[in-house]
């Protein structure tokens, strides 16, 4: 189990629905509070009447909340903040963990062509643009993105393509929170826009790599579960 991110102040709650793209209530310690949601998919497979969740308390104008896991197993949650993903993201390169990314700087939101991605990395001469997305949709034992058709991920996945033939190093990182997948893929089904063009982003040697994190409410950590999930198409 290795570390990524210490979680220091968190409740256990019950979600009961989502009001709109950003606002959800939950039920937390028997009062009904709005809390605040920075995923922006559909997360139907959480975001269910009764489920169990986590939140943590953020500094809102009128939101005290944001939710951040759900999940039944103390020790094997699914984290759906993507603050937290990116979080998880910098601390693994901070720490070398990976190989892929050993001795590299970071610098957040760099602009090119006509999107803003999420990171470049530096390591002297070398830089590669990256873009990070969230893949917490489940299919059986696989981790699926995207949840709903996504026009702006379409197009940082062209613009990837395009920077990869253009002689820059590209990476697409699929960040997975579920116990018990095997592998990432495309989701053909809900996008068969974004399985053709991460094909193509494949066929043009793009990087897609894909690792999976999952909390622990028991230690109070999210932690990296699979440094190396592998990518089918």
């Amino acid at each position: 189990m290795t570390e990524l991110l210490k979680i220091s102040n968190y409740f256990e709650c019950i979600f009961i629905r989502r009001k709109n793209r950003f606002v959800v209530e939950l039920n937390i310690n028997g009062n009904i509070e709005k809390a605040h949601t920075n995923n922006t998919g559909r997360l139907k497979d959480f975001f269910i009447e009764g489920n169990k969740c986590f939140s943590i308390p953020i500094k809102g104008r009128s939101l005290k909340y944001r939710i951040f896991a759900f999940g039944e197993e103390e020790d094997r949650l699914s984290v759906i903040d993507t603050s937290l993903h990116m979080k998880a993201f910098e601390k693994i390169i901070e720490k070398g963990i990976l190989k892929d990314f050993y001795g590299f700087d970071f610098r957040r939101n760099p602009k090119f062509l006509n999107s803003t991605f999420d990171y470049v990395l530096k390591r002297g001469d070398r830089e590669v643009i990256v873009e990070i997305k969230s893949a917490v949709m489940r299919r059986g034992d696989f981790a699926l993105y995207p949840d709903a058709p996504s026009v702006r991920g379409e197009r940082h996945i062209k613009d990837l393509i395009k920077l990869k033939k253009r002689g820059k190093e590209t990476m697409a990182f699929f960040i997975s929170s579920l116990p018990s997948v095997r592998a990432f893929m495309p989701n053909a089904e809900i996008s068969p826009e974004m399985d053709s063009l991460l094909k193509e982003a494949y066929g043009n040697e793009v990087i897609i790599k894909s690792i999976n994190i999952l909390f622990s409410s028991k230690k109070g950590i999210i932690y990296l579960e699979n440094k190396d999930l592998p990518v089918v198409f």
